[in-house]
């Protein structure tokens, strides 16, 4: 990538973030509800009308949209997304504390999804339209079908109410906590990268390129592992990012079924609060996960395919 398109992408990403964190602002602000109220409410005071007014002016509500819009900007620059109006604390540290628990939530999810999609997908693509294939095929369209809160719930129930083996609120801690939210967000996955799998393995197994590797006497098992996997990964590298930037997020579904403390579910607590610097920052480091992520994408598709290095150039 030139240098020409590396400010290029790097000022859509400012243009971006710009437009989101309007929107965002926008939205918060038009929602309904008072966050001062809110917030005395949760903290057991009597929201007076003196108190509201007082509440409000020490936020900077009782500013334009377009003038605290502007100061919240600044601060943004300046590294500062505000303090969080319902737990006092500021809102980068706040969701710094909840990342970790997101973290491993979404590394032990994509490594569960790996280990069955992979070898699922290649499965069903050698032995195309055999049992093998119809099987997974089958089981992948189950996948896809049933929503995760449904599957969050059915191994909630078997794991932790007739087994006993966890514990119904989690603690974020330990292999124990982490193995069922984990299964429920690979569950989905799995189908789901099955199928594509499957068929980049297929568009490359009707390649001329293997035909010749079998005419040269190559085995079967060799020509998968050595040329089409390597090709067939490609394709999936944009899914891998997509879905990396959406387990970052946090998924606050399944985060609230085994109350994992996550970004997803601070969120969901945010939004509830009306506590408008915590959905913003929120918002704000959705879109950048997502952004980044996509440019590392691009990046390593220059890398990873030859072809595209002398077209960047």
């Amino acid at each position: 990538m030139s240098k020409k398109d590396f400010l290029g992408r790097l000022l859509q990403m400012v243009l971006v973030l710009l437009g989101v964190s309007f929107i965002a602002f926008s939205l918060m602000h038009l929602s309904p509800g008072d966050p001062a109220e809110a917030m005395l409410k949760s903290g057991g005071q009597v929201a007076s009308p003196e108190l509201l007014a007082a509440t409000r002016a020490e936020l900077g509500l009782d500013r334009p949209f377009l003038a605290q819009y502007g100061a919240w900007l600044f601060d943004v620059f300046r590294g500062d997304l505000g303090i969080s109006y319902s737990s006092k604390q500021p809102v980068a540290t706040r969701m710094m504390d909840f990342f970790p628990a997101t973290l491993k939530l979404t590394l032990a999810s994509l490594v569960m999804m790996l280990c069955v999609a992979v070898p699922a997908g290649v499965v069903a693509a050698v032995y195309h339209d055999r049992w093998p294939d119809y099987l997974i095929r089958s089981l992948t369209f189950l996948g896809v079908s049933v929503p995760n809160f449904w599957v969050g719930l059915m191994l909630l129930s078997f794991f932790a109410l007739k087994l006993m083996m966890v514990s119904v609120v989690s603690t974020g801690q330990g292999l124990r906590d982490l193995f069922l939210p984990a299964l429920t967000l690979a569950f989905a996955m799995s189908a789901k990268y099955t199928r594509q799998v499957r068929t980049a393995v297929l568009e490359e197994l009707n390649q001329d390129y293997v035909l010749g590797a079998e005419v040269r006497g190559e085995s079967r098992l060799v020509i998968l592992c050595r040329e089409v996997l390597p090709n067939a990964v490609l394709p999936l590298i944009t899914l891998l990012g997509l879905s990396l930037g959406s387990l970052l997020g946090g998924t606050a579904v399944v985060e609230i079924i085994f109350s994992w403390p996550g970004l997803g579910n601070l969120a969901v607590q945010a939004i509830s609060a009306r506590d408008y610097p915590m959905v913003q920052g929120y918002v704000l480091w959705i879109s950048l996960v997502y952004m980044v992520i996509n440019f590392a994408v691009d990046v390593s598709y220059n890398y990873l395919d030859p072809r595209l290095r002398g077209v960047s150039r």
